[in-house]
């Protein structure tokens, strides 16, 4: 996988790539632990692998969130990125099949706005914290 940043390259080897503008996925993993939806930028996360096994001790470090500190994960802010790979690769947009790479991600600002409710009586919005 090589991994272009804003321009340049910045990453060429097995690798795994998250590119997230939220701290968490899933259920509830701070895989862009960082990352922020309003700071105009994307966290990008390589987890950098030749073995499936070195992805055992990724995912380890991810649930103590810890993964950034680690010495063979990349984890930076950027505005761009182009992933290449040797043959075409599935990839997920947001768990969903995403399109093939090559892939060309990068910000776009303001171009989603979101109408959120106020929340009602306290904790009502959260039915899980004992709303209606």
């Amino acid at each position: 996988m090589r991994i272009i940043i804003d321009g340049e390259l910045a990453f060429d080897d097995y690798a795994l790539a998250f590119i997230g503008n939220i701290s968490r996925y899933a259920v509830g993993l701070r895989i862009c632990r960082d990352a922020r939806f309003d700071d105009g930028l994307l966290d990008l996360v390589v987890f950098s692998c030749r073995q499936q096994t070195t992805l055992l001790l990724h995912a380890a470090w991810t649930l103590l969130r810890m993964h950034p500190l680690k010495g063979d994960v990349m984890y930076r802010q950027i505005r761009s990125a182009r992933i290449e790979t040797d043959r075409p690769v599935p990839s997920q947009a947001d768990g969903d099949p995403g399109p093939n790479t090559p892939l060309d991600i990068s910000v776009s600002p303001d171009r989603i706005k979101l109408l959120i409710p106020p929340p009602r009586n306290g904790w009502g919005f959260w039915p899980w914290r004992g709303g209606n």
